[in-house]
């Protein structure tokens, strides 16, 4: 199943330590721009 859009509403709340949430605060979108979502 294909979705034409995504919305994505993150909370980094250190779940798995304080380094954990700043990497995916810093990393998860690029990640998610490399599937080849786009912003609108």
């Amino acid at each position: 199943m294909f979705f034409s859009q995504v919305c994505s509403f993150p909370i980094y709340d250190g779940h798995g330590g304080c380094l954990a949430a700043e990497f995916a605060k810093k990393h998860l979108h690029l990640n998610v721009f490399q599937l080849g979502y786009r912003v609108s």
